[in-house]
């Protein structure tokens, strides 16, 4: 059940993360030409047809992390603080999924400023809005640090989260956790179509 937990919020997140950049462009007038999340290559990609403005061009950079981020504050809001096993579990999976991206929008740019060529939606959004990159640095390291500070206040502390994945081989699901799991392989499921 863990495994499955965990390539749940794997597959969420990218696919919320390709979502995001399919949003930015239907806004934005363009196309999707194509939707591809697949497992079996590790790749995902998103076929967009059309041009971009330069404000079209940032929101479409930013789009990528800024849909995940938003959907899991959404959610770590809406579950309860304490919830049965399962629903701790994705809670911590996700804060750690959803989370960690920023931590490329805090390095990355600095990085490019430095000089390193690299290619990515952080790299994109800085060259495009003109925004120094020690400001979009910041920018996600705040959030960033806001992010993890929601999740703390939204569990019972972290001896029990520790104590939750130490106990897991002694896990069996219950009633409550059952339902959790069929909701989250519904999410899975929808998706897929």
């Amino acid at each position: 059940m863990l495994l499955l937990a965990f390539l749940f919020v794997i597959y969420l997140y990218t696919f919320l993360h390709e979502g995001g950049h399919a949003v930015a462009a239907l806004l934005s007038g363009n196309a999707v030409t194509a939707f591809d999340l697949n497992f079996f290559t590790l790749g995902a990609h998103v076929g967009i047809e059309g041009s971009f403005t330069q404000f079209q061009a940032v929101a479409n950079s930013a789009a990528g992390v800024s849909l995940p981020i938003v959907v899991w504050v959404v959610f770590i809001l809406l579950a309860p603080r304490r919830g049965n096993h399962l629903l701790e579990i994705l809670k911590s999976f996700s804060a750690v999924m959803f989370l960690s991206p920023l931590l490329a929008w805090i390095v990355l740019p600095l990085l490019h400023a430095a000089g390193a060529s690299i290619h990515d939606d952080s790299i994109e959004f800085v060259v495009r809005s003109g925004i120094h990159p020690a400001a979009v640095s910041a920018a996600a390291g705040i959030l960033f640090a806001g992010g993890w500070l929601v999740f703390w206040k939204r569990i019972e502390g972290i001896r029990p989260e520790i104590e939750r994945f130490r106990g897991i081989d002694r896990f069996a699901a219950s009633p409550a956790e059952t339902k959790t799991l069929i909701a989250a392989a519904a999410v899975f499921s929808i998706s897929l179509l």
